[in-house]
């Protein structure tokens, strides 16, 4: 049997040779995130707040959020708490996924005994309507309880890139 090389065969093939896309590569969120939350509930609503760092390839942001969920909760009148883990994505043409997650949003969770997970979206301002351009996150909870609902919440985001910015820029007024 006659040795083949592959080495010319695999400089022609585009496999070999092109930039990688990601289409068929493993998922890559624009930015993750990493928070921890506390939430109340009692009867047919929870409120909760949570906080948390927002991660891009370029950027950090601190989060801020309060969220109030209407719908079906079975959970015992309670507080409960937990850490989280956020997956964000631009959609629509939205171009800065950590501005994108300041504002409003509207999605649905559940909950079930040892964690839950929540799906949310960009929402138009004052309204519940799910906005054409904004970021949609996955979030995975760990904390006890039974529940599930749908939701809305408010979220403010601090840029560490804009506080560099504002410290520079209040620097270079200073006269010596």
């Amino acid at each position: 049997m006659e040795n083949v090389s592959i080495t010319k065969a695999s400089s022609m093939h585009p496999y070999f040779r092109a930039t990688p896309s990601g289409e068929y590569g493993p998922y890559s969120p624009d930015a993750v995130s990493f928070g921890y939350g506390v939430s109340g509930s009692g009867g047919f609503f929870s409120a909760s707040a949570s906080f948390g760092f927002a991660m891009t390839h370029n950027d950090v942001a601190l989060m801020v959020s309060g969220e109030l969920v209407m719908g079906p909760d079975v959970e015992k009148p309670g507080f409960t708490f937990g850490p989280n883990i956020g997956f964000h994505d631009n959609y629509g043409g939205n171009k800065d996924v950590l501005e994108g997650l300041g504002g409003k949003s509207v999605g649905r969770n559940a909950n079930v005994l040892v964690g839950g997970i929540s799906y949310s979206k960009s929402a138009v301002p004052n309204s519940e309507q799910i906005s054409r351009v904004g970021v949609k996150s996955t979030t995975i909870n760990i904390g006890p309880g039974i529940g599930g609902g749908y939701g809305q919440s408010q979220t403010q985001t601090y840029k560490l890139s804009n506080g560099m910015r504002n410290i520079k820029n209040w620097y270079s007024t200073w006269k010596f």
